[in-house]
């Protein structure tokens, strides 16, 4: 039976990590002298880009490798340790992703621009500065840049080999990944952290060199879609566009099938009406009553009118109190709009807004069949705009 091996490490992480260790085993089989010249020819020194630099163990040469080889050297056992996890954690995924030459390209450009950024923090600075912090971090963002797209190995899904060869997503998509902008949010805060608080981390010896953290970051995450071997998905930069046409269309799709028919199917067909000769206070207290704003006026079956409480204000307007006691055929809408069930809900829309009125009878077949308000269609639409925004919400999140 095939097993998959307990230590699984990428070969390119392998083998820089037996360097690293190996470099560091001979620094602690040195003798005191030997190691500090070691330290003083090899590790980053600002101070080395000035007078002090030709005095210095490799002379002036020394200023061309060291921004490199400074993250061969550690401080001690925990700090290469500490390195060699973090490598093994995301250097792995970028290492199965980029193949060996790639891979270490783009960890020495990071320790070079780790370099880099510590030496606008402290030029002329005589303390050094060693350790493959900005090599790792660099490594990291270039992760990020891949792992936590749909389907990568940080996304949050079982990784198998194909999770390692996703499309990458463009630096700005990142930002819309919730895993993707905690991971480097909370990477920022960190070293941030140590910058303001001094650069001192428990159980380490001498300040932790979070500017080349930094530097090696920025340039991991910049660098990436020059170096990586994967092409980029060009229809990944459409998918979310694509998408949210699909909805508007879906969506126009329910509008058209979004008919009267339905709305008095939902709510009901019965229909408050009244004759002709109830005076406008009997219709007032019916309004009250049912706590609608129309009623529809009819006679021995037939649609003579529609009277709405606009009707009744209008009619106190011209003539005062008396008006409770004039009929309702007096005060009624007797060029009434009406509306079919076959209608969709932009059909009465526009008559609605067409007419300036908020009721419509519904007529099936010649006889009343129902009654729709504007209150009726703003419900109708409030609810298509929370369905489409739920799938387009969807659509995004799976996307």
């Amino acid at each position: 039976m095939n097993s998959a091996p307990a230590f699984n490490l990428a070969r390119p992480v392998l083998w820089l990590a037996l360097a690293l260790i190996a470099i560091h085993v001979l620094r602690q089989g040195a003798d005191e002298n030997s190691d500090t010249w070691i330290l003083l020819a090899f590790s980053f020194i600002p101070a080395r880009y000035g007078e002090i630099g030709p005095l210095l163990p490799g002379g002036e040469a020394a200023r061309f490798w060291t921004p490199a080889t400074y993250a061969f050297l550690h401080a001690d056992t925990l700090h290469l340790v500490v390195n060699l996890i973090w490598m093994a954690s995301f250097g792995g995924a970028l290492a199965r992703r980029f193949g060996a030459v790639r891979f270490l390209l783009l960890s020495l450009v990071a320790a070079i621009a780790g370099a880099a950024l510590h030496y606008l923090f402290h030029a002329g600075e005589e303390a050094i500065m060693i350790g493959a912090s900005g090599a790792v971090s660099g490594m990291m963002a270039a992760t990020a840049r891949f792992a936590f797209a749909p389907g990568g190995p940080l996304s949050g899904r079982t990784a198998d080999p194909a999770a390692y060869r996703v499309a990458a997503e463009p630096l700005s998509a990142i930002f819309t990944r919730s895993r993707a902008l905690g991971f480097i949010l909370v990477w920022f805060a960190v070293n941030l952290v140590f910058g303001l608080g001094g650069g001192l981390l428990a159980g380490v010896s001498g300040p932790i060199a979070w500017e080349a953290h930094i530097g090696g970051f920025v340039a991991g995450l910049l660098l990436f879609p020059w170096l990586d071997p994967v092409p980029p998905d060009h229809s990944a930069g459409n998918l979310t566009r694509t998408l949210l046409k699909s909805a508007n269309a879906d969506a126009r799709q329910r509008e058209a099938q979004m008919t009267v028919a339905r709305i008095i199917n939902e709510k009901g067909r019965d229909v408050v009406t009244i004759g002709p000769g109830a005076s406008l206070a009997e219709v007032a207290a019916l309004l009250s009553e049912k706590r609608i704003g129309a009623v529809v006026v009819i006679d021995k079956g037939e649609l003579l009118g529609i009277l709405s409480e606009r009707d009744i204000v209008r009619g106190l307007a011209r003539h005062g109190a008396e008006v409770l006691n004039k009929l309702a055929s007096d005060c009624m809408t007797s060029r009434v709009v009406t509306c079919r069930p076959e209608d969709t809900i932009n059909d009465v829309m526009q008559k609605m807004t067409t007419g300036r009125f908020r009721h419509l009878p519904v007529i099936e077949n010649g006889a009343l069949a129902g009654l729709v308000s504007i209150g009726d269609i703003v419900k109708r639409r409030i609810e298509e705009v929370e369905r489409e925004a739920e799938q387009i919400r969807e659509y995004i999140a799976t996307a």
